[in-house]
């Protein structure tokens, strides 16, 4: 030995091992594991999906997880699948859900049974693997669709009264708001259908909550501002500014789909979250129609 101290050596080491004890330990996500077909009862020869969701706190990266196998069926057969990932933050902190979703055809009528459901997953870089399962499902499979409890007239009478409603409000909602001043007209001038997209994407958190009530009570408020909006900017334009007929077609689909939102919602319908997805695909794609097409003349103009 030549008689040097130690100390100056350990003093970094030891310097680095109490930096690194200090430093938070991060939180090792923890999936959790959800199913639930919709609609929950299936008609013969008809189909409904089977979505099996993973959600966990953290970033996308924290877990992989594999896409499961189709699950077994009795009474019903898997005719499809696709998957989709939904990344969204909460209070400022980052949230993953992956959905996998399975397509299934009542076969035989009677008492039905769907999985369970297995699902693999890893946190990198251990690569450890490790399972999920879901509990089976009891799948009631019927010869024909059953109705919300009302007898057919009954039901009959009150979509008929509902859509007669819808009509008066909306006429009543365009001659009011064609009678605002220019000066308010203008605040709704500009991007309108932007705004609109916006709102009805924030809605979708309600869904990937499993909010059906508060995610059907959204999307009809995000289309009743945008209606009401648009009525009064059409009280406030030219003739030479006014929509085009596609556009005109557009909005009148969108009044019928509230209309379809005001049912479900005044009626205690809005719990069936396959039915509000296609609604809020629906909106979404008209809104962004008229949004491309007023895009276009406004394009053309400047030439």
């Amino acid at each position: 030995m030549n008689g040097r101290p130690l100390l100056p050596a350990i003093l970094p080491a030891a310097l680095l091992l109490s930096l690194a004890l200090s430093l938070p330990a991060r939180a090792v996500p923890v999936p959790r594991l959800s199913a639930g077909l919709e609609p929950p009862e299936v008609v013969l020869g008809r189909t409904a999906v089977l979505r099996i969701s993973v959600s966990w706190e953290g970033e996308a990266g924290d877990l992989a997880v594999s896409r499961p196998e189709p699950p077994s069926c009795r009474g019903l057969k898997v005719v499809g699948s696709s998957q989709r990932s939904v990344a969204y933050r909460d209070e400022g902190k980052p949230k993953q859900v992956r959905e996998f979703l399975f397509t299934l055809r009542g076969e035989e009528e009677g008492r039905g049974r769907v999985g369970p459901v297995r699902l693999a997953y890893r946190r990198p870089p251990e690569g450890g693997e490790y399972t999920l399962a879901t509990e089976p499902l009891e799948v009631p499979v019927v010869s024909r669709r059953s109705s919300s409890g009302l007898p057919f007239p009954a039901g009959l009478g009150a979509a008929l009264a509902a859509g007669a409603l819808i009509a008066v409000y909306i006429r009543w909602m365009v001659r009011r708001y064609q009678k605002k001043s220019n000066e308010i007209i203008s605040d709704y001038v500009e991007n309108l259908e932007s705004r609109a997209l916006q709102e009805l994407e924030g809605a979708r958190r309600h869904r990937l909550e499993g909010e059906a009530e508060e995610y059907c009570r959204r999307m009809r408020a995000v289309l009743l501002d945008y209606l009401e909006k648009k009525a009064a900017r059409a009280g406030g334009e030219t003739a030479g500014a006014t929509s085009t007929v596609p556009e005109r077609e557009e909005e009148t689909e969108l009044a019928r789909i509230l209309g379809r939102l005001d049912e479900y919602w005044f009626g205690g319908a809005g719990d069936d979250m396959l039915r509000l997805d296609e609604i809020h695909r629906r909106i979404a794609g008209l809104l962004q129609s008229i949004e491309n097409s007023q895009s276009k003349r406004e394009n053309g103009n400047d030439h």
